[in-house]
């Protein structure tokens, strides 16, 4: 099993977007997204598809 603890303040990526590639490439991992700096559009991106 493949866990990601993944800040969304990363200055490496933009979020969501991140997490888009990362699923493509690896279906199976399970990601967990904190955030102290989140809006609600966040929020509703990431649990998008």
């Amino acid at each position: 099993m493949l866990v990601l603890l993944y800040d969304m303040k990363l200055p490496i990526a933009h979020r969501v977007d991140l997490m888009s590639r990362l699923k493509a490439k690896a279906p199976s991992i399970e990601i967990v997204l904190i955030t102290a700096y989140g809006s609600i559009l966040d929020g509703v991106r990431a649990m998008g598809p």
